[in-house]
């Protein structure tokens, strides 16, 4: 299990963490709500667990266990959308919403760079030297809606690869100096 030193006397466990969604009902004008379709997390070097489309209740709940017991780094591509979205779909189940956590986003704390680059996971994963992360075209997603089992495996290959790729492209970065430090999420 990876640990990150936040301050002189400790260490927190790093749990990579990635939801996928897909639209939901529409809400009128533009906009459109989201739903959860699926949760990959994982410490570095061990296992990901990932909850597929379809998850129960009771599942995304032990599955956030670690979230609710606090001490870790929290670490994600655009952590305020899969925090967010996790913390909405818990409380759309009835859950009770997600504590504060410290997150190291490899999206929104990569120091400014002008523009001169994609933060995307998948271009910063080969502009940094990250084993790929895989791809979902538009087609993979429509089978994923539909319920297809070849795209269904697909998104949990891809899902988990979203949270390997993000762990190891947090080591580089930081590594390369250019990733700002963690900071607090709250509901």
């Amino acid at each position: 299990m990876a640990t990150i030193r936040t301050s002189w006397s400790e260490s927190r466990p790093v749990l990579g963490l990635d939801i996928e969604a897909r639209p939901g009902p529409w809400g009128g004008k533009d906009f459109t709500f989201r739903h959860m379709l699926s949760l990959a997390l994982g410490y570095s070097g061990d296992a990901i667990s990932y909850l597929a489309p379809g998850f129960l209740k009771y599942e995304l709940e032990r599955a956030i266990m670690p979230l609710r017991e606090g001490n870790l780094l929290v670490v994600a591509h655009n952590a305020r959308y899969d925090l967010n979205g996790l913390n909405g779909m818990m409380m759309k189940l009835g859950l009770q919403p997600l504590p504060p956590q410290l997150v190291c986003d490899t999206w929104a704390d990569v120091m400014k760079h002008g523009f001169m680059f994609s933060k995307s996971l998948g271009n910063m994963a080969q502009r940094f030297g990250v084993p790929s992360k895989g791809h979902m075209s538009e087609v993979d997603w429509e089978r994923v809606y539909e319920g297809d089992p070849e795209a269904l495996e697909k998104l949990k290959l891809y899902n988990c690869g979203d949270v390997s790729t993000v762990l190891a492209l947090r080591v580089v970065l930081l590594e390369r100096g250019i990733l700002k430090p963690p900071r607090r999420w709250a509901p």
